[in-house]
């Protein structure tokens, strides 16, 4: 290749790279394609122009165009990457590489498929504060490295907020904070050479942004996530934040010195701390303030110098061979952190594993993980929420549940739901999601009664019922109903969700003709359906003793009487009973989680 045949796809976020290339004779600007026509009324005539993205491709192949640079929305790059690569172009990507843990995976094979180049396009890293502390950084100074932090903080008001969202389901609408993490992450992984491994979340709502709901719904000022890097480092890094900050922050720390820039420091300058006993002779005081200059042609680009590193960095790579700092799997390890952060933001710090998708085995635990808090251009599909504090005034979450069967092409959805709901609940991990999945195929469970119940056309809960039997003590059997699991997302517990779930499936149950349902839980919740301790219809449980504590077995008649007059024992139907090593194998087509022995859980 000798010169850059290149496609824009996105004039508005691609219009600063536009400007660089067009002025280097290294690059010849074939095409650029916007879905929005008025984005490219202002671009040169001699260059093509598209509002298609398939006519695009069509005409690059035509006029040899052998790279595509995505500018586009910012949750919708990996499909259009895979279509890139698969039509033998490069692809460059202005910003995050995928929005699901299921695109990390399309986007990984898409390129070891093809054989094309792939390079994540993130400029924060480049800029001249980020280029000196890097030169520091790898000369040694600051020994071994210890930890790492990025801060970005980017808010405005209520008029600038509506201009970067046009539309109400607009992907900034919706994007939750853990999400925008490329302008901390990404420096951070540059400056360390490393890479997430585990990460753990917090994020905090914000009343202030809380009253633009009509219009935007990510109202978490804030979230905060803790990392565990390769080689042991620990990094502390935010997505964009809304928090009241009047800078960005950016720090490594070894245990010789550290280096840092942003905040109180001068613009320009980069400062180096020293301890006493570790400072280079002839240093007085503790601190190095360094100059950060830009290099020539740097001065006029965006981000610092940013973006014009950026676009040399892109030539050194598809002209000259010199592989990029962010590849492909660099690229999805820092868009699975973000979705993995955010779980664990909806599950109050959980602690996440983050898998490298170098490894195809590690990439089958995730390879039908679609879960994502975007909905489409008509508001449906989002199956996450995109705040920690979900109210039912936001547009797509309303008092209106909606419920209906579970269909086939939910099981894995409904699969992962459970096993986010009940994980570490009971005991270590779960086992509960593969419970459903081993009762679907038996003879006992009941398809009519398998319901999901949707809100905004995401899932958020689901229950299911199984037939048994009381074996009466005067030798008959009693048809009846048991239960579960039955959950509602972590996001949405406590807030009324789950009883509407349960008040509506009983229902169907009654009108399906069943007379009871027994099953195990907690009377403080269940009660408020009309459960009842099932000891006081004089049902006992399995093989218990008749003085043993059996306050969670519990009963409703779904026909009034149904069970007057009868005695006997209920049984937990041999399907619920699963063997501990099928649901570790079963388990390993999910995301890694660990496994945490925690105070109240019920079994080991």
């Amino acid at each position: 290749m000798s010169k850059i045949k290149i496609g824009m796809f996105g004039a508005w976020r691609g219009s600063s790279y536009l400007e660089i290339m067009s002025a280097d004779s290294d690059f010849e600007i074939v095409a650029v394609c916007d879905k929005n026509a008025e984005s490219i009324e202002n671009i040169d005539p001699k260059i093509k122009s598209f509002t298609d993205f398939d006519s695009f491709l069509d005409y690059g192949k035509e006029a040899e165009m052998n790279a595509v640079f995505l500018a586009n929305y910012f949750h919708q790059h990996t499909p259009f990457a895979v279509k890139a690569l698969n039509a033998g172009m490069d692809v460059l990507s202005e910003c995050t590489a995928s929005s699901t843990l299921k695109e990390c995976v399309e986007l990984c094979e898409a390129v070891e498929k093809t054989g094309r180049k792939y390079m994540l396009c993130e400029n924060y890293p480049f800029s001249d504060e980020m280029v000196k502390m890097n030169e520091i950084i790898s000369g040694g100074s600051l020994g071994t490295l210890l930890y790492a932090e990025g801060e970005y903080n980017h808010s405005d008001d209520n008029e600038g907020l509506r201009r970067l969202t046009p539309g109400p389901f607009h992907w900034r609408a919706w994007l939750p904070r853990t999400y925008y993490i490329t302008h901390t992450l990404g420096p951070v992984m540059y400056l360390t050479g490393s890479e997430v491994r585990y990460v753990s979340a917090r994020a905090t709502h914000s009343d202030l942004l809380y009253g633009i709901r009509e219009w935007r719904h990510n109202y978490d000022g804030m979230a905060m996530m803790l990392c565990e890097m390769t080689g042991g480092l620990t990094a502390r890094v935010t997505g964009c934040t809304a928090m009241a900050s009047d800078y960005s922050r950016y720090r490594v720390c070894g245990d010789l010195s550290g280096v840092e820039y942003g905040g109180y420091i001068p613009g320009g300058k980069v400062r180096q701390y020293y301890f006493n006993h570790t400072k280079p002779e002839g240093l007085e005081g503790n601190v190095i303030m360094h100059e950060s200059a830009p290099q020539a042609g740097e001065t006029q680009s965006g981000h610092g110098g940013g973006d014009y590193r950026t676009v040399q960095n892109i030539k050194a790579y598809l002209l000259g061979g010199e592989k990029p700092f962010f590849d492909v799997y660099r690229a999805v390890n820092m868009s699975a952190t973000a979705i993995l952060a955010w779980r664990s933001c909806l599950n109050h710090g959980e602690n996440y594993r983050v898998p490298d998708f170098r490894n195809p085995a590690e990439r089958e635990s995730v390879r039908d993980d679609s879960l994502t808090p975007f909905p489409d251009e008509n508001g449906n599909g989002a199956t996450l929420p995109a705040a920690t504090k979900y109210e039912t005034e936001q547009k797509m979450i309303t008092d209106d549940c909606t419920y209906r069967l579970e269909k086939p092409e939910d099981y894995r959805e409904t699969e992962n739901l459970i096993r986010e709901s009940f994980w570490n609940v009971y005991r270590p991990g779960c086992l509960e999601h593969y419970v459903i999945h081993v009762l679907r195929d038996d003879p006992a469970f009941v398809k009519e009664l398998d319901f999901v119940m949707e809100q905004g056309g995401r899932i958020i809960g689901q229950n299911m019922f199984v037939k048994t039997v009381i074996e009466a003590d005067n030798g008959k059997t009693i048809p009846v109903l048991t239960m579960g699991p039955i959950c509602i997302t972590p996001g949405l517990k406590r807030q009324g969700y789950g009883k509407k779930l349960l008040d509506f499936s009983l229902e169907k149950a009654a009108e399906l003709g069943y007379g009871a349902v027994l099953f195990e839980g907690n009377i403080d919740f269940y009660g408020k359906s009309g459960f009842a301790c099932a000891s006081g219809f004089g049902i006992r449980y399995n093989d218990f003793p008749a003085d043993a504590d059996i306050s969670f077995f519990l009963c409703k008649e779904l026909i009034p009487g149904y069970l007057d007059g009868v005695t006997g024992v209920y049984r937990t139907p041999e399907g619920y009973y699963v063997d501990e090593s099928d649901v570790a194998e079963f388990d390993r087509q999910f995301p890694p989680k660990e496994k945490l022995k925690l105070p109240g859980q019920l079994f080991d």
